[in-house]
């Protein structure tokens, strides 16, 4: 989940910006607390699992390839993959997972997907006001 399109959505509206060049710096308290999770039947629980699983498998497979490679670096490609699509650059299947599972966590949402980041913003934010209102947790 915390992989996906909606909650790095979230954190970036949420988190705060420090530094020289900006940088986002993630609170816990008002990034991860306030995240209001998806409440998944158990068939889209799995299908987020096993993308999410998938993500990570393919993350430690492309940094095992090239000891100069980083996380930064591989998330910068996959940007420009966004950009301008390249099916044979080495991300391109960490780009299609990330997809994957930000299809399957919009579904464990009950929302069709692709949605643009405000879309996912002014969701995620309806969700959290609405389970605050009603004094449910947000998890």
């Amino acid at each position: 989940m915390l992989a996906s399109i909606f909650h790095r959505v979230w954190a970036r509206a949420q988190g705060t910006y420090m530094g020289v060049g900006n940088d986002l710096r993630y609170t816990p308290s008002t990034c991860f607390e306030t995240f209001p999770f998806p409440r998944p039947v158990e068939d889209h629980r799995a299908e987020v699992e096993k993308w999410a699983r998938y993500v990570v498998q393919l993350r430690e497979h492309l940094l095992g390839q090239d000891p100069k490679a980083t996380l930064t670096g591989l998330y910068n490609a996959v940007a420009g993959l966004r950009v301008e699509s390249d099916a044979t650059h080495p991300v391109a299947a960490l780009a299609t997972a990330h997809d994957h599972l930000d299809t399957a966590v919009a579904a464990a949402y009950g929302w069709d997907w692709t949605l643009t980041e405000d879309e996912v913003l002014s969701r995620l934010l309806a969700l959290n006001l609405e389970r605050s209102s009603a004094g449910t947790d947000l998890a």
